[in-house]
Formats: C-alpha cells, structure tokens, sequence
C-alpha cells in the first residue's frame, strides 16, 4: 500500500474525536463587537495589512510615504504607473494588493489580497471590451 494512503487513514483515525467529549471543552468568551481600526494610527506603509517591503518599495517608487496618502487613490492607475515607473510589466495580482491596501485606508476592513481577484478580473475585462 502506497506510503501516503496509510499515513492518511492513520491521520484520520487519530483525528475522530467523540461528540460527547467536545461539550466539555471550554470556548472562548464571545468577543463584543470591534470597532473599526483608527487609520490614523498607520504611519508606515508596513504597518498596513497585505503590505510588506516589497510592496512597500513599489508604493514609495509611486511617491506615496505614508498610508493616509493612499486614500482617494485608484488602485488600477497606480499599478499603471508603477509598470511605466519601472519600465517592466508587474504581476496583475499587484492590483489585488493595491485595491486591498486602498480600500483599507478608506475604512474597509482588513480583507486578504486574493478577495479582490474577482473585482480585478471583472474591471479589467470590462475596460477591454470598452478599449476595442
């Protein structure tokens, strides 16, 4: 039998815990409901969520240093002119991470990057269709 169908069939039984036993663990409190994150409190385009150096180097290449200037920014003009910036074609993904970055900036919760695949791809067939 091969190794990997063993060592799932062992994993799973290991796993199977009785229903019974789950009542007795204790949960967590419910946590009340948060109040959305003062954004004023982002100095640092690293602070921002999905943002990490790279990015970071990409936004200030775009004359942005802090997150406030992210606001009433569009997303899809700014990979625009990062791709002309630096002369070579970024992934399309980066888009994600702007639209991401930006609308957290404007008061939209901390979403990760990938949500904002479907908008990205949607926008930019629209635009396509318009272009011909």
């Amino acid at each position: 039998m091969p190794f990997f169908r063993t060592s799932a069939r062992i994993a799973f039984r290991m796993s199977i815990i009785p229903i019974d036993s789950c009542t007795d663990i204790p949960r967590p409190p419910a946590m009340p409901p948060s109040l959305p994150p003062d954004r004023t409190a982002y100095t640092r385009l690293e602070q921002l969520p999905n943002v990490g150096k790279a990015t970071a180097g990409d936004f200030r290449i775009l004359g942005i240093e802090t997150p406030a200037q992210l606001i009433g920014r569009d997303p899809y003009r700014l990979f625009d002119e990062l791709c002309s910036r630096t002369a070579s074609s970024h992934d399309p993904c980066m888009i994600d991470i702007f639209i991401a970055a930006v609308r957290f900036m404007e008061g939209a919760p901390e979403t990760p990057w990938w949500k904002y695949t479907p908008e990205r791809k949607a926008h930019l067939a629209a635009h396509a269709r318009v272009a011909r």
